[in-house]
């Protein structure tokens, strides 16, 4: 059984839902082992990883996979800086933090070119959601609550349910982006403490 459901519905800059309702697709990110530096990702339900993580002090920092050991992208986190290499098929894009206070990472999408935005749902939520350039929903991500194995869940809409370049780029910022926030907050526990206050909607 996979995470896919047809409930999503996309949403504007503004928070605002739009009137389509597209597929959706739900997928779990969890340490392989308790504390472990080693993280997979698996459809709802699942304990098939669609992709493992390998995290190092040293860079590259994260090593994405697929099933099939084939490596998606490389996370280099600049020294004293909030700034992110994320390389993906050959091609390097910066992943950056703007709006301090709103919890804001933006970069140019290797599969569009386009603009992309990660950013806290709302004010006082740690969930985020992925806005395109026109400011519709992609994904979203919700934290785990007081689990210090589960990280949390992604929920794709649209083309990316199906697979391919657009879900491997929305897995990989958003797990970058999110792990980054809990090296911020000071590891696993001060993750799900901080997260169980998180909204859980658009």
């Amino acid at each position: 059984m996979d995470g896919t459901n047809d409930k999503l519905q996309h949403a504007t800059l503004d928070g605002s839902a739009a009137t389509a309702v597209y597929p959706s697709r739900t997928l779990e990110v969890r340490y392989q082992k308790m504390l472990s530096r080693s993280i997979e990702v698996c459809d709802t339900n699942s304990t098939t990883p669609l992709y493992t993580i390998k995290t190092g002090a040293f860079k590259p920092h994260m090593i994405f996979k697929s099933t099939d050991d084939r490596t998606i992208a490389t996370i280099a986190h600049h020294n004293l800086s909030a700034k992110i290499d994320i390389t993906m098929r050959g091609q390097t894009t910066l992943l950056k933090q703007e709006w301090k206070w709103k919890e804001s990472h933006v970069y140019k999408s290797p599969t569009s070119s386009a603009p992309r935005t990660w950013k806290s749902d709302k004010l006082t939520s740690m969930d985020m959601v992925c806005l395109d350039e026109r400011g519709i929903a992609l994904a979203r991500w919700q934290f785990a609550k007081w689990s210090i194995t589960k990280l949390g869940t992604i929920e794709v809409v649209g083309d990316a349910v199906a697979g391919g370049e657009l879900l491997d780029e929305l897995v990989v910022t958003g797990v970058t982006v999110a792990y980054f926030r809990l090296k911020q907050v000071g590891g696993a526990g001060a993750w799900s403490g901080t997260a169980a206050g998180a909204g859980t909607a658009y």
